[in-house]
């Protein structure tokens, strides 16, 4: 599995435990992030309004000092 694709999965697993949040607005959390880099990759928040839960989880997984 590449970095991107565990990085979609990652990502389809915080979609899929917030599931009622991504239903009510109506948008994909792929609309929500922007993934960077190839062998190294970094998953940016880009939806300023996703709330904060959904951004610890993701950031969980890709903070970087």
């Amino acid at each position: 599995m590449t970095q991107i694709e565990f990085a979609v999965s990652y990502l389809s697993a915080v979609q899929k435990k917030h599931k009622d949040y991504f239903e009510r607005a109506k948008v994909s959390i792929m609309k929500c992030v922007r993934i960077k880099g190839e062998k190294k990759i970094t998953v940016h928040v880009i939806k300023d309004d996703l709330p904060f839960e959904i951004q610890h989880d993701i950031e969980l997984m890709y903070w970087q000092d």
